[in-house]
């Protein structure tokens, strides 16, 4: 891998962060952990990643499987990261509306984790994501990308700023049709 491959972990619990962070060496991955839902959405609208890493069951949501949730967030977000569910209760219906629904890319099991299994895993998720991703955009980029994308789909006017000294190509002082 050339560049850093940025991953979010959300897993609340703090042996299983260590666990992951051993099997994962940076370089080349960094890595950002979040204990909650909420914690890993403010992640997510402030920073760009190429996999999450998603633990289904988590102790900050009354309902069993919080980490479902989390997939409707990342449905929405760009770029889309790609997902590894990394959990100990992987109920069959939830991991297929996960793969189906939401293109999850992967399933391991905490009970069975192999290390070599859960890094090719990771780096499968994070080529998959740059495969996908035609340009990377830098966080500033992606909000601003977000709020003309939800105007132009709720029927709001989009404006676009040009920037005053942007250069009109059809006005240039040189003519293009002769040679040197």
């Amino acid at each position: 891998m050339t560049r850093e491959s940025r991953v979010l972990l959300l897993e609340d619990d703090p042996a299983w962060v260590e666990q992951f962070r051993s099997m994962l060496p940076t370089p080349p991955y960094a890595i950002c952990v979040a204990e909650t839902v909420e914690d890993a959405t403010r992640l997510l609208a402030d920073q760009s990643f190429d996999a999450v890493l998603l633990d289904l069951r988590l102790r900050d949501w009354e309902e069993d499987f919080s980490g479902m949730s989390f997939l409707d967030v990342l449905d929405r977000a760009y770029p889309r990261p790609s997902v590894v569910i990394v959990s100990a209760y992987g109920q069959p219906e939830h991991v297929r509306v996960a793969f189906k629904q939401f293109g999850v890319t992967d399933f391991i099991d905490k009970r069975k984790l192999d290390v070599s299994e859960f890094r090719a895993a990771v780096e499968d998720a994070v080529s998959r994501h740059r495969a996908q991703s035609a340009r990377h955009l830098e966080p500033d980029e992606k909000r601003e990308f977000n709020v003309l994308t939800r105007k132009f789909f709720s029927g709001e006017p989009v404006v676009f700023e040009v920037p005053e000294d942007a250069v009109n190509p059809w006005e240039r002082d040189t003519d293009l049709t002769e040679e040197d």
